[in-house]
């Protein structure tokens, strides 16, 4: 028969003539295993080294009756060995059970714990939440404030440059006014000025006028030739008898066509002469001065000439016969002078200054200029190479 030694719960075979007291006296005179380490050693073998060792190690006990060594009196072996495994198994059942139950726990706990991370971080997620719209907030209220100053600056900024420029167009119309105030007087005195420079010279022309009707000059349109295009111009001119015209300025648009002569003997320079030949006769009648019909005429077509704007002379007879006479003229006038001055001049020296004065007004009618075109020397001019072109007559 087989029994189970219920120290070691090693199953043993013994005679099946054994009583109780032999199966007994057999377990007692044995070395045994005890009955825990031999339920070990059977969970091993049969549930896992692992299961087993957590058998072993377990505080919790099983809830089933414990098996006593008397309990397994007057069992036969194969009930021992049944109530055993029985036994065994139902510890095992029971260790599975609390194993389950703790995995059950442990995977609650990690639940619980997985739970409170969840909640935690759900948590961390809300405070974040709160601090960004906090963030917001704050930042939202600082760039209204900021909006808020740089508006108020802005606003400020425009109102400072809107007084200054008022300001700058207060002071540049001050200043304008001033400037004008200024320049309206500056055009008055400038008026005042014109006005006085015009009173001057209407007096200037006023006396220039008295002054030349007093020595035999006369304002008069006589033809003067342009330079550049040839063509003969009217102008104003002061003439008189024996002397070159001294022009003044063009004559006046109305001026006729009729005043301007293009040729030494036009018949309006004829007669301008004939008319100045009676009335150098009558001043001659007037002074007691008896001249020649011949210089009288010489005379008279040589200032009608130049009173037209031609040369008085055309000729050389025409220039000998003025200065002839011009020369008679001036001797007889330095004669008389001669007569009731106190230093007497001899004759000859006379009559050398006369020829000299005739020559020299001569060539100065004729448009010479002393000490350029001719020199005047002992015995009368000296004429330079040229003034005979300049001269422009004929013999």
């Amino acid at each position: 028969m087989q029994v189970t030694n219920r120290r070691t719960g090693e199953v043993v075979q013994l005679p099946d003539e054994y009583d109780d007291d032999q199966i007994i006296n057999h377990f007692a005179g044995q070395q045994t295993t005890p009955l825990a380490q031999s339920f070990i050693g059977s969970a091993q073998q049969n549930v896992g080294p692992q299961l087993a060792q957590t058998l072993a190690q377990g505080p919790q006990r099983s809830t089933l009756p414990n098996i006593g060594g008397g309990a397994m009196v007057g069992l036969t072996p194969q009930q021992a060995q049944f109530t055993l495994q029985s036994a065994q198994q139902s510890n095992v059942d029971s260790m599975e059970q609390r194993m389950r139950q703790q995995q059950q726990v442990q995977n609650s706990i990690e639940a619980e714990k997985d739970r409170s991370q969840t909640l935690k971080l759900r948590q961390q997620e809300l405070k974040n939440a709160i601090q960004e719209r906090k963030i917001a907030a704050d930042l939202a209220k600082f760039e209204a404030e900021m909006n808020v100053s740089e508006n108020a600056k802005d606003r400020s900024s425009r109102e400072s440059m809107a007084t200054n420029e008022l300001l700058l167009r207060a002071d540049m119309a001050d200043s304008d006014n001033a400037i004008r105030q200024q320049e309206f007087g500056l055009r008055e005195r400038g008026m005042g000025i014109q006005e006085q420079e015009l009173g001057l010279r209407q007096q200037q022309m006023q006396e220039e006028r008295e002054y030349r009707a007093q020595t035999g000059w006369g304002q008069t349109t006589i033809a003067r030739q342009n330079p550049e295009t040839g063509a003969y111009e009217p102008w104003l001119a002061w003439t008189k008898r024996g002397f070159h015209p001294e022009y003044i300025s063009p004559a006046p648009a109305s001026t006729k066509d009729s005043d301007i002569v293009s040729s030494p003997n036009d018949p309006r320079i004829m007669e301008d002469r004939n008319e100045l030949v009676r009335l150098l006769m009558r001043q001659d009648q007037e002074a007691s001065i008896v001249r020649p019909l011949g210089d009288i005429q010489a005379e008279a077509l040589a200032s009608a000439r130049i009173g037209r704007g031609q040369k008085p002379f055309v000729n050389q007879q025409e220039m000998d016969q003025w200065i002839k006479m011009e020369q008679r003229r001036v001797r007889d006038e330095l004669l008389q002078a001669n007569i009731t001055g106190k230093d007497k001049v001899a004759p000859e020296v006379i009559e050398k200054e006369a020829k000299i004065d005739a020559e020299t007004a001569a060539a100065e009618m004729m448009g010479l200029v002393l000490g350029t075109d001719f020199l005047v020397g002992e015995e009368g001019i000296e004429l330079n190479p040229n003034s005979a072109k300049v001269l422009g007559v004929s013999k």
